[in-house]
């Protein structure tokens, strides 16, 4: 008999899938059960259980009404209040500005009900944002009384979707429809939570939003597939220059082609385990809310930072794709501007990246203070964490840390190391390079914020000059994380037989990436001369890669008609008989 996680497992199958067929189609189903029903499941108790058989079978359409004009990734301000009448035993839900209209809302124009977030107020006493049930419609459709909706409007992507705005005017609900899971307000207008501190509970209400984050994640890197597979596929056909007197040559025999896509197909090979330990954790519930509430801490961090790498990951990859494929990238029927015009809402809803990286970076600086100053080990991790051999900038040479006499001492081996550049393909090697890349981020952020203090600079002031520092220490870690559960996974029985392939994979993402990031450049932690051999052994992979190309997209399972018609055949695809059977051309000449 299948388990709830099973079940679960099953769903975001379908939603995996879907991702592949129609982005507007995936985001209207993320609304209604990833954020309408991931609430009533998350935020909701025993008595909201009445609403789960309609909203599963479509029969309760919904939505998850967060976002305000004025307020978007700063939801603990939004404007929206919920002030309970004890008279009445009811909430009264009210917006008190133009900006506290509640904006974008997927599903909004054709919901029946919403997941309405807003500032709880009882007997005059703020206890911060809450989630509450709210009745957008009455059965026969028309508006429920002191709810008005609008259309968002056209936009650059998911038009499939029907973005909405809601105003409420003073909407009277019931006591019962407050998703009381971490909060709630007895008849009587006293308030009870088992999470006593604000800041706690508002980091738990919110957790309802990391449903549509994992989603995102996955999807992000799908569309991704989309493009690249596509990309490779039509490279493989379209030739372009060559040898005199001879066959022109496939686009993918290009090395500057292959720098194009390859590094994107490893990137979406090497998401795939951290998807997965996302996915699992946020499966892995347990009723006991003070075990939860440290898992949704983790839950959160990640979710937010690979939500955000992901989501670069695709609009970059999309756009490259576009670009390998000439015109035919340009036509809405291969897809890729369809996907990059859909997929730049991952850049800013459900939360802007960058506002999410340097949220992931404040609580890291502080993990990263309290290693700092532990004087036994500081010395050591300031310069670089275990076995890496490095050139910190305060050596002017490559350096080893000697367990014997407990100090760096020269490393001349490094240099010339035994068996040429190989092990600059390790990938032990790779995450402490990564991890040194990390931790000199930190040292710098830390140094620059102190700094900031002792200029007599606030709280705020000394973070809101440190916040590109935050960011990036941010991307290193969620990078060196997803490097980190690759090779993990590598060890899995199923891995076995392609691992060669798939380390090579891996080695190329994190040669890729670390030769890309300008901060990393900027540290000079390796010296020059290995520098440029990182660069030389990402031509060396691609060399290694380039056979299997077309192999290692079909591994993505996307079926053929569900890529871009260039993919398959592009000739074809463009003929004069295709051409006659287009809905578009009626054998007329064009004007």
């Amino acid at each position: 008999m299948a388990t709830e996680k099973d079940k679960s497992l099953y769903n975001l199958a379908i939603c995996d899938a879907l991702y592949y067929y129609d982005t507007s189609i995936i985001v209207r189903v993320g609304a209604q059960f990833g954020l309408w029903f991931g609430t009533l499941l998350f935020l909701g108790t025993e008595r909201h259980t009445k609403y789960y058989a309609r909203v599963a079978s479509m029969e309760l359409p919904g939505c998850f009404a967060l976002t305000e004009l004025g307020h978007g990734s700063n939801a603990r301000a939004i404007e929206t209040t919920a002030t309970y009448n004890p008279a009445s035993q009811t909430f009264v839900i009210h917006t008190p500005t133009e900006s506290a209209q509640k904006y974008l809302i997927g599903n909004g124009l054709t919901a029946e009900m919403s997941t309405v977030f807003a500032q709880l107020f009882v007997n005059g006493v703020l206890y911060g944002v809450h989630a509450f049930i709210v009745p957008l419609r009455n059965p026969d459709r028309t508006l429920y009384k002191g709810v008005k909706i609008a259309s968002c409007g056209h936009k650059m992507g998911l038009n499939g979707v029907d973005n909405g705005r809601f105003w409420f005017d003073n909407v009277e609900i019931p006591r019962e429809n407050l998703l009381n899971k971490y909060g709630d307000v007895t008849a009587e207008g006293v308030y009870e939570s088992p999470i006593p501190d604000n800041d706690m509970r508002f980091a738990a209400t919110l957790s309802a939003l990391v449903v549509g984050r994992v989603m995102m994640v996955q999807g992000a890197n799908n569309m991704a597939k989309i493009g690249v597979a596509t990309a490779v596929k039509y490279a493989e056909q379209r030739r372009q220059f060559g040898v005199l007197n001879e066959p022109e040559r496939k686009l993918m025999e290009y090395t500057s082609h292959q720098r194009k896509l390859l590094p994107i197909v490893a990137q979406c090979y090497v998401f795939i385990p951290a998807i997965h330990h996302l996915t699992g954790l946020m499966l892995d519930r347990t009723d006991d809310v003070a075990e939860q509430f440290k898992r949704i801490k983790e839950i959160h961090f990640l979710a937010s930072g690979l939500k955000s790498l992901s989501g670069w990951h695709m609009a970059s990859s999309l756009q490259s794709c576009r670009e390998a494929c000439g015109g035919q990238g340009f036509k809405s029927n291969n897809r890729i501007g369809i996907l990059k015009a859909d997929g730049d809402a991952w850049l800013t809803f459900e939360g802007d990246n960058s506002v999410l990286m340097q949220q992931v970076g404040k609580p890291l600086m502080k993990d990263y203070e309290k290693v700092f100053t532990d004087s036994k080990i500081s010395k050591k991790l300031l310069f670089a964490p275990r076995h890496l051999k490095c050139n910190p900038l305060q050596f002017p040479f490559p350096v080893v840390w000697d367990d014997g006499s407990n100090q760096w001492v020269k490393d001349t081996s490094f240099l010339k190391p035994e068996g040429g550049h190989e092990y600059m393909t390790d990938l032990q090697w790779l995450e402490t390079v990564m991890e040194a890349r990390e931790l000199f981020i930190f040292d710098l952020l830390l140094k620059r914020y102190a700094a900031a203090k002792a200029d007599a600079k606030s709280d705020f002031g000394a973070w809101n000059v440190c916040t590109d520092l935050a960011a990036d220490g941010s991307k290193a870690h969620i990078e060196r994380h997803i490097l980190k559960r690759f090779r993990a996974d590598l060890e899995l029985p199923s891995a076995v037989a392609i691992r060669p392939m798939l380390v090579q994979l891996g080695a190329l993402w994190a040669l890729w990436t670390l030769t890309h990031d300008s901060r990393f450049l900027a540290l000079q932690l390796l010296p020059v001369g290995v520098m440029s051999a990182l660069d030389e052994q990402i031509n060396v992979l691609l060399t290694q890669l380039r056979p299997h190309a077309e192999t290692l997209v079909d591994g993505f399972g996307i079926p053929d008609h569900l890529l871009g018609v260039c993919a398959k055949d592009y000739v074809h695809a463009n003929s004069y008989r295709q051409a006659l059977g287009s809905s578009s051309f009626h054998g007329k000449a064009a004007l």
